[in-house]
This record gives structure tokens, C-alpha cells and sequence, in this order.
């Protein structure tokens, strides 16, 4: 009978033993060394990670709250230029017989220019068509082994170049490019033949903008992501701008997936402005030179104060002729913002009408500057939109300015 008890009272300090063995210092230390994967050991290690957790948390806790606050950033006015003021307002919108406009131009007498997929149609500031084409009535010149023959079309660039601005020998004429051929156009003149330009360019080359200075014309290739500088007056004197240049820093064009490479000449500065939509970047260059002119060049990104605010995708360029820029982005919501050249204000324009958006798709409101008073931002399915400047300006909704 007591050899029973004893055995009985072993089992039980054994028991005791293993259920309480954590609270034996030496056991337990043993027990790390020996076993570290034993549930004492694991259960141990996330306690104090729990612990060393809470203390981390209520530590930064602490200091964000006791930190002191920066001030509110206030935005100072230009003090340099006097520009405080939303300068344009919506004086009306036009419903014009075209499907989506693939270019656009202005002749700077009063006129634009739309091309679509069925032809390439003229208008005044009103939206009467003063004139129109369709593809199958331009001309295309007879080759050395082929007869002439209708335009296939469609147009994916035009440009008019006036008199006052452009090569002489191309004045008051319309450049239109298809892919990587550029045509001239008499538009002035009972004339539907399209006259090559003799520009040397890859075959795969998509030329998606034009425009001139008085020497040169300026071709945008957004398949090949460059920008070719042509003197009709001299063909072999053709140069390529905007490929990536180590000496410069000029990392290259980085292009959206849809054919939009929009370029163009400031009256202000006479220097050539192109969009770099992969860097949210406006990119400065030297049209004599053809060099990228760094300091003038400015890249924001959307959420940066004085960037490109509300445009992530900004594909759509137009430069007023006092020293603006206009921007949109091809978006459901699309937003429009007005810059200057320098990059240091930014001025919503304006986003679409409120029963127009949002679209089931992304679209693309392209700007072009008819005059120093007047721009047009064309939408889908012909829809246009028509802003002049304010005769009084007024105080902007929404503005941003950067040192």
C-alpha cells in the first residue's frame, strides 16, 4: 500500500512537473539550447516580438503627435510675370460633322482643319464647313512603275503653314502625313494632287504631329520615338532630335501606347516644345541646333506641387502665341490645364461637360490655339468646344505655383 502511495505521488509531482516546467528558469534555459522549436520556445519568441510590436507602435504614436506641425504651404503669386488670374472661359460649343479627329491644324486666318477616318474637312471659328474632302478624291502622284491614284488615307498628321511663319517655298500650304509619307496640299487652290515632300524617314515611321518655323518642318515619329528636322529648301541637311543623348543627360522619348506625339513651335520663344508623356515631361529644344535645352525643360509628376496636377496621361500639346502652353490627357475624366512655358503656374482650364463624362472609354480633348485670343478643344464624335480669353480676368479655382 505505501509502495502504491509513492508511486502515485511521482506520477503526480511528474505531471506537475511537465505542466509547469516553464516557470523553471534552468529548465527553460536548458530547453532553448536544446529544443528551439518546442512550442515553449515558439510561444516565447511571439510574446516578446508582440511586445517589442506594441512598444514601436505607441513609441511612433507618440512622436507624430508631439511633433511639431509644418505651416500650411502657401502658394505665392508670380510676382514676375503678374499672371494671378484664369485667364479663359467657355464662350460656347459646336457639334461638327466628323467622327473622332485623328490631326488638327489651323491656318491662323480664321480656319481650322479636322481629319478623321472619311476625310479631312475645313471650318470657320463659327463650325460652317468651308470645305471638305474625302480620301478618294486627293490624288496621290504616279510613281516610276505605277499610275496615279486615289488617297487610301487616313491622314495621322497636318499642319498649315502660313506665310508669315513658314518655308516660303511651302507657304500657304497643308502638310499631311499617312504613316511615314508626307504629302503637300494645295488647300487655297482647285488642286486635290498631293505633292511628296522628299523626307527620308524609316518605313515603319508614324508621323503623329507637324509644324514649321521659318526654315524648317518638324516631324513627330511616335513609332520610332524621335523627332525629325527637315529643310525643304536643302533635303540633305535632315537631322534627328530627341534620341537619348548621355552627353545632354536627354534620357529619351518614353510614348504612350496610342499614336499621340504632339510637338510644336513657341511664337514667344521660337524654340521647339514637345510633350514626353512617359516622364510627365515638357522637353525643350534648340531648332537651329537641335539640342535639348535642359534649363528650359521641366518635368512634374502629377502629384508634385506645380506638376502636371490632375493630368496623368498627358498626350494633347497646344502653345498660345503670348507664352502659354495647354495640356490635356487622354483619360475618362479628361482635365485640360493651362501652363507657362516655364512650368512654374498651372491653371485648370477645365474638365469636360458634366452629362458628357465619364466615359466608358478614354478619350482624348486635343487643344489647338486658332489665335492669341481663341482655342478650341476638340472631343469625341465632333463635339468642340470653343474658349476665348476673359476681357477681365478673374481669380483662378484652381491654380498652383512653384518656386
Amino acid at each position: 500500500m505505501a509502495k502504491k502511495e509513492e508511486t502515485t505521488s511521482a506520477t503526480s509531482e511528474t505531471k506537475r512537473t511537465s505542466k509547469y516546467d516553464w516557470v523553471d528558469t534552468a529548465s527553460t534555459t536548458h530547453q532553448l539550447f536544446t529544443d528551439p522549436f518546442s512550442p515553449q520556445h515558439i510561444r516565447k519568441t511571439w510574446m516578446i516580438l508582440a511586445a517589442v510590436t506594441v512598444v514601436a507602435v505607441l513609441f511612433g504614436w507618440y512622436f507624430i503627435a508631439t511633433s511639431p506641425k509644418p505651416a500650411p504651404r502657401r502658394i505665392p503669386p508670380v510676382l514676375d510675370s503678374g499672371i494671378t488670374s484664369k485667364l479663359f472661359s467657355e464662350s460656347g460649343t459646336l457639334s461638327l460633322p466628323f467622327e473622332d479627329a485623328l490631326a488638327r491644324t489651323t491656318d491662323h486666318y480664321g480656319h481650322f482643319y479636322i481629319a478623321d477616318q472619311t476625310g479631312l474637312t475645313c471650318f470657320d471659328i463659327s463650325g460652317s464647313v468651308v470645305k471638305k474632302w474625302s480620301y478618294d478624291e486627293l490624288i496621290l502622284p504616279a510613281g516610276d512603275s505605277q499610275e496615279s491614284a486615289s488617297f487610301a488615307g487616313p491622314m495621322t498628321a497636318i499642319c498649315f503653314v502660313p506665310k508669315s511663319e513658314g518655308p516660303a517655298s511651302l507657304a500657304d500650304r497643308l502638310l499631311v502625313a499617312q504613316g511615314a509619307k508626307v504629302y503637300v496640299l494645295k488647300v487655297n487652290e482647285e488642286d486635290n494632287n498631293l505633292y511628296p515632300l522628299p523626307v527620308d524617314l524609316p518605313d515603319d515611321a508614324v508621323v503623329s504631329s507637324l509644324c514649321v518655323n521659318s526654315k524648317y518642318v518638324f516631324l513627330a515619329d511616335w513609332k520610332n520615338a524621335n523627332i525629325k528636322r527637315f529643310n525643304p529648301d536643302e533635303p540633305s541637311e535632315a537631322f534627328t532630335l530627341g534620341l537619348p543623348d548621355e552627353g545632354t543627360g536627354f534620357p529619351g522619348f518614353r510614348l504612350s501606347a496610342t499614336p499621340h506625339f504632339d510637338i510644336g513651335i513657341s511664337e514667344s520663344d521660337h524654340l521647339l516644345y514637345a510633350l514626353n508623356p512617359g516622364l510627365f515631361q515638357i522637353a525643350v529644344f534648340s531648332p537651329e541646333t537641335g539640342q535639348w535645352m535642359k534649363e528650359r525643360s521641366w518635368d512634374r509628376r502629377p502629384w508634385a506641387t506645380g506638376g502636371f496636377s490632375g493630368l496623368c496621361n498627358p498626350l494633347g500639346l497646344a502653345l498660345l502665341s503670348d507664352g502659354y502652353l495647354i495640356a490635356s490627357e487622354e483619360s475618362k475624366t479628361p482635365t485640360v490645364r493651362l501652363f507657362t512655358l516655364s512650368g512654374q503656374e498651372s491653371q485648370k482650364l477645365l474638365t469636360p461637360p458634366s452629362d458628357m463624362a465619364p466615359y466608358e472609354s478614354a478619350v482624348l480633348w486635343q487643344p489647338l490655339s486658332v489665335n492669341e485670343n481663341t482655342f478650341l478643344l476638340i472631343g469625341p464624335e465632333g463635339k468642340v468646344s470653343v474658349y476665348v480669353r476673359r476681357a477681365n480676368p478673374v481669380e483662378p479655382a484652381d491654380s498652383e505655383v512653384r518656386p
